[in-house]
């Protein structure tokens, strides 16, 4: 049995490079990959391979597409590691050993979803960035939904993309927020209502922050503590 090498650690995933400008004519850090639509994950099942196909011709249905290739899986001593995988299979986030594996989905039908299953750059020659997958073989995850189910976010960009007192662009900056991790507890747009973590409940506060940004996310989160 392998385990597949993911090109960054699961428990913080964020990308520190200039995006998109702010309306506010600033240029804030966001990660430089379109946003997509959310998050997939696949169930760890040795009974139940990850298959992967190419584009799907309109109207296909997963069932009468074959495969390009696979992703199965094997119980451990401890966890469900991957049995085989191909050799490009780098995704973003992966952490078995605590039951994680989710790739970004970047476009979403009624029967299929295009993720990506390759996220180093720059990627070899002839390796796929994205292929598709049956929607009913994952759980979807839309990008709200997601990020209120992470352990914490924080900013990309502390100075140029603040905890805000409203979610808006000319709200007030809210001093005392970073460097610190935030719990996310309401999304609402391109906004996240944020609570601090690391203090009494008396004295936590909470904020607002944009999580993404002309089509870009604009915010680092951890899955665990």
């Amino acid at each position: 049995m392998i385990e597949v090498w993911a090109p960054a650690p699961l428990l913080l995933i964020g990308w520190v490079l200039v995006g998109a400008p702010s309306p506010a004519g600033a240029q804030v850090e966001t990660d430089p990959r379109p946003l997509g639509v959310g998050v997939v994950q696949p169930p760890l099942d040795p009974a139940a391979p990850l298959y992967f196909y190419g584009s799907p011709t309109p109207g296909t249905l997963p069932d009468a597409a074959t495969p390009i290739d696979s992703v199965t899986f094997a119980a451990g001593d401890h966890y469900i590691g991957i049995e085989y995988a191909p050799p490009w299979f780098a995704p973003t986030g992966m952490k078995l050993d605590y039951d994680l594996l989710w790739l970004y989905a970047e476009t979403l039908t009624r029967n299929w979803i295009e993720v990506e299953v390759n996220a180093v750059e720059p990627r070899p020659r002839m390796t796929p960035r994205t292929v598709w997958i049956a929607r009913e073989a994952v759980a979807f995850h839309p990008w709200p939904e997601f990020l209120l189910r992470v352990y914490s976010i924080e900013t990309l960009d502390p100075e140029r993309n603040p905890v805000r007192g409203s979610p808006d662009d000319d709200g007030e900056r809210l001093p005392g927020f970073e460097p610190q991790p935030l719990l996310p507890i309401t999304i609402r747009g391109e906004w996240v209502e944020v609570e601090t973590l690391h203090e009494s409940e008396a004295e936590r506060r909470t904020g607002w922050l944009r999580w993404s940004l002309n089509g870009r996310i604009a915010i680092s989160f951890a899955l665990l503590n």
